[in-house]
């Protein structure tokens, strides 16, 4: 294969472009039976891989998926994709369905697990993203924190789909949910952290919350206070940020038509930015 094509690898078989894969019966399809992660390459290399896979065989466990490769198997699938496609800078797609067969209310399957891997290359998001800060709304829909489906990345994914849709059409960049108590959980794409009198809080995982690779990164090598709050701390904070491997860390500096702290990207925001490159600049 050519370095540059986007690349598929499905249950360790290579293919050039996009792979035209799921049967009709396959229960990701139907169902969104299934889990996936979203990964970044730096420089020919994935950052944090082995926390991305640990995820999902959590995951995994959480649905009973059957899956058939183990740790090593999927980090080489990933790597042959990666390699495959040439990209230096890259996208990558982990996606795990439970494959074919069932009733809608029975998991066991025959055949294991329908595991694919894509890669294409990646360009980032726009400079004004980090320049000016995003621009966030609050969607009517509420994070089920009661659900084991809120804390790993089920193929579930159309609650996060509909709000980022509805956000950007209405000129915002990223929505937020609250949980069905009220309170802060997580961005439609991210993890939300707030800046009060320089100390950086997050809403804890049983809000709800994904455990995201970046909040992992900040949470253990920073002074983050893991921590429940409303709406109203959200929009009186001094700076807010989220977090995402794709994103990276950014700033947040509106809230609705309300303005963040001074309306521009903060300190602890650049202190965290620069922590997390550190991190990939050092190869962690």
């Amino acid at each position: 294969m050519g370095h540059g094509e986007t690349v598929t690898w499905v249950n360790e078989e290579l293919f050039s472009g996009t792979a035209e894969v799921l049967r009709a019966d396959d229960r990701g399809l139907l169902y969104g039976d299934g889990l996936f992660e979203t990964m970044r390459a730096y420089g020919g290399c994935v950052f944090c891989l082995t926390e991305h896979i640990t995820r999902l065989l959590k995951g995994a466990e959480v649905l009973g998926l059957p899956l058939q490769y183990d740790r090593a198997a999927l980090e080489a699938g990933i790597t042959e994709t990666l390699t495959a496609a040439g990209f230096e800078e890259a996208y990558l797609r982990l996606t795990v369905t439970r494959g074919i067969g069932g009733r809608p209310s029975e998991l066991e399957v025959s055949d294991g697990c329908t595991v694919i891997v894509s890669a294409r290359e990646y360009h980032g998001y726009p400079a004004r993203i980090y320049e000016e800060g995003m621009k966030l709304s609050l969607t009517d829909a509420r994070r089920n924190d009661s659900s084991p489906l809120s804390r790993i990345k089920s193929l579930n994914y159309l609650d996060n789909i509909l709000a980022q849709h509805r956000a950007r059409q209405s000129g915002y960049d990223e929505a937020i949910f609250l949980n069905t108590q009220e309170l802060v959980a997580e961005g439609a794409t991210s993890n939300v952290f707030i800046v009060e009198a320089d100390e950086m809080r997050t809403p804890p995982l049983d809000c709800g919350v994904l455990p995201g690779i970046v909040r992992q990164c900040l949470v253990g090598g920073l002074d983050v206070v893991e921590e429940a709050f409303g709406l109203d701390r959200l929009a009186a904070a001094d700076e807010v940020f989220l977090t995402n491997s794709l994103l990276e860390v950014a700033p947040a500096t509106w809230l609705g038509d309300r303005r963040i702290g001074e309306g521009v990207p903060g300190p602890v925001y650049r202190d965290a930015h620069e922590f997390y490159r550190g991190l990939i600049e050092s190869g962690r």
